[in-house]
């Protein structure tokens, strides 16, 4: 399984792949263009049309809360991975917590 976890430093050479790809594919001249999809998914949001704050806004507001990683050509494990991490933190610092209520 093929993990696409981004920390501070990229370590190997996948994921600078991964990042190089998210860049180049991102940040291009046709970004600029009204139709320019923001993510690499059929069905991924474009630009407002419109340009005034109330457009912007309301657009923003039309974003999905949720947007999968694949959305910016990372693969579906690594929300998986971060998901891991999360839980691993969490019962890690719950254990700290019980262990220092049974130590009162």
């Amino acid at each position: 399984m093929r993990k696409g976890v981004f920390g501070g430093r990229i370590t190997n050479d996948s994921d600078q792949e991964i990042l190089d790809n998210l860049v180049n594919n991102t940040f291009t001249p046709k970004a600029f263009d009204v139709d320019f999809a923001l993510a690499y998914v059929e069905g991924a949001p474009v630009l407002p049309e419109g340009s005034s704050k109330d457009d912007i806004f309301a657009w923003i507001d039309s974003l999905p809360s949720h947007n999968p990683p694949t959305w910016c050509g990372l693969d579906e494990t690594a929300e998986v991975a971060r998901d891991k991490l999360v839980a691993e933190s969490v019962v890690k610092k719950l254990g700290k917590v019980t262990n220092s209520l049974s130590d009162e």
